[in-house]
């Protein structure tokens, strides 16, 4: 059974679930401390909290090139929510210990990110973001050119393999206070 909420709100069971998984998805909480509190009520003591959330901007190739194919003057909106946000080891460490979380660990993942089979399958799956769509309405640039960036980006990333870009990310997993281990 599924169930669409609101973390930050949403009125789960009180200590019912022992695992939380989350796989690129915490890092756009508009108040994360709000909603890691609620989902830590959520757990039962001991139970784990597992998420993987990209590293920094800087070590995340694909970003960086993307972005600067599609708007090289444009910088990125403050206002965006940023996929990038809990990518901060203290931050994360901060968030989970006021929520009640214990034994925090960091596992370094490097693997590349697929686009696609070939330069055509990439673009389509590309301009059908977010990351795409934003850049190309803060541009005062002909959509021609920066997509024509945008496909040689690609041509220029392209193996036997498909179209990959590096990548960076964490696994960050830990306890809910009170379950001794």
């Amino acid at each position: 059974m599924f169930e669409q909420g609101d973390a930050q709100f949403h009125a789960f069971p009180t200590g019912r679930f022992d695992l939380c998984i989350s796989r690129f998805g915490v890092m756009f909480f508009a108040d994360p401390a709000a909603a890691f509190a609620n989902i830590g009520r959520a757990m039962r003591p001991g139970a784990r909290i597992v998420w993987m959330v990209w590293q920094s901007r800087e070590r995340n190739e694909w970003s960086r090139a993307i972005r600067q194919a599609l708007a090289p003057a444009i910088a990125v909106s403050a206002g965006a929510a940023s996929p990038f946000s809990l990518g901060d080891p203290p931050l994360a460490t901060d968030l989970l210990s006021a929520a009640g979380f214990t034994s925090i660990d960091f596992t370094d993942v490097q693997e590349p990110v697929f686009y696609g089979s070939d330069v055509d399958a990439a673009f389509d799956a590309l301009t059908s973001l977010y990351l795409v769509k934003d850049a190309l309405a803060g541009t005062n640039e002909p959509p021609d050119k920066p997509l024509r960036r945008l496909r040689d980006l690609l041509e220029g990333h392209l193996t036997s393999e498909g179209v990959f870009f590096d990548s960076r990310a964490w696994i960050i997993t830990a306890r809910r206070a009170g379950g001794g281990g």
